[in-house]
């Protein structure tokens, strides 16, 4: 007996306006994620600047090889 498997995915196409509400939504989930975790690590200061310094640079990298395509 199978449990806990998806059995189907039923997708809707979205409006703009719902597209911009479900990127915020994702966005604050993905924000809240890297918080608490750099908030439970014992890094220093130092430590947890530098990775969102690396996170800000991947995601800018990430923007400019989409706006280049």
């Amino acid at each position: 007996m199978r449990k806990n498997h998806v059995q189907r995915i039923i997708g809707a196409p979205l409006s703009g306006e719902a597209i911009r509400c479900l990127i915020n939504k994702v966005n604050g989930f993905y924000f809240e994620i890297i918080e608490r975790k750099l908030n439970q690590s014992r890094l220093s200061s130092r430590q947890k600047i530098a990775i969102i310094d690396q996170i800000l640079a991947s995601l800018k990298a990430h923007e400019g090889n989409n706006a280049s395509k």
